[in-house]
């Protein structure tokens, strides 16, 4: 499954589109991460949210926007809002989307090199569509 499909079938009305890595879907961020950011630490999963650049620029000097939009979902979950997110594979090109499993980002946690999302749960694209989300842990 293609990235804007799984968004469009998760619920969302619209498309992310270029600089876009996440979308709201129902008052709930859900985030496109990459697999190689993911690592285990202290017997938890972290998926790395975002690196330590926090106002990253685009090849004209321009703020990227996406980055901007990450921080607001990221803010969100300090706050205490579930998130959620699936994997992309960044060395294949079209990106390949690993749709069957969605994780929940259960909270926040900071490295040094970066924001890292705590992963305490998952389920199916399926399950995530039906209101409330079980959740396996």
């Amino acid at each position: 499954m293609k990235r804007n499909e799984l968004f469009k079938y998760l619920g969302c009305d619209s498309v992310p589109v270029q600089w876009q890595w996440g979308k709201i879907i129902k008052g709930t961020p859900v985030l496109q991460v990459h697999m190689a950011d993911r690592l285990s630490l202290d017997g938890q999963s972290l998926v790395k949210l975002s690196g330590t650049d926090w106002l990253r620029t685009n090849k004209n000097g321009s703020v990227n926007l996406g980055h901007r939009e990450r921080l607001q979902h990221i803010e969100m979950i300090k706050g205490g809002t579930y998130g959620y997110c699936f994997f992309d594979d960044e060395s294949y090109k079209p990106k390949k989307i690993f749709s069957e499993v969605i994780y929940r980002i259960a909270f926040i946690k900071m490295l040094p090199d970066g924001v890292y999302g705590v992963l305490d749960a998952l389920c199916t694209p399926a399950e995530f569509t039906q209101f409330p989300i079980k959740m396996d842990t």
